[in-house]
């Protein structure tokens, strides 16, 4: 993985595609997004399909992948961390996520395939 810097800050963004159904893929950007940060990186995430469901509240509480720790202990770390979580626009109103995010936690902001192309720019884009 190359990592590119804007301004002196090393960027990376995170993709997720997978949602409770594979929760070892799901827990994946979290997982990286944490370490990331902790490495002096700028991480951030993107979602979409049913991996978006990961950031309703109380949806992932109880949810773990074979592999790793709860996933509520990622979901936590990236929230303290103020790590911004971008979520597909068109995966929303299926999903049951507002424009308001009320119903979801973290820094989370709605986006769309543009991101992803924005950070292929002055990033590198990790997909899971």
């Amino acid at each position: 993985m190359g990592i590119f810097t804007k301004g002196g800050t090393k960027r990376v963004l995170f993709v997720g595609t997978h949602g409770k159904e594979d929760m070892n893929k799901a827990t994946l950007p979290f997982m990286m997004a944490m370490w990331a940060k902790e490495n002096g990186l700028d991480p951030s995430i993107w979602l979409t399909d049913d991996a978006i469901l990961l950031v309703k509240k109380g949806y992932a509480d109880d949810l773990k992948a074979p592999d790793y720790k709860p996933f509520k202990f990622y979901l936590d770390k990236i929230v303290e961390k103020k790590i911004k979580i971008y979520i597909c626009h068109l995966s929303m109103a299926k999903r049951g996520i507002s424009e308001s995010f009320e119903e979801c936690v973290g820094n989370v902001i709605k986006s769309g395939a543009q991101r992803l192309i924005d950070e292929l720019k002055v990033g590198s884009v990790v997909t899971f």
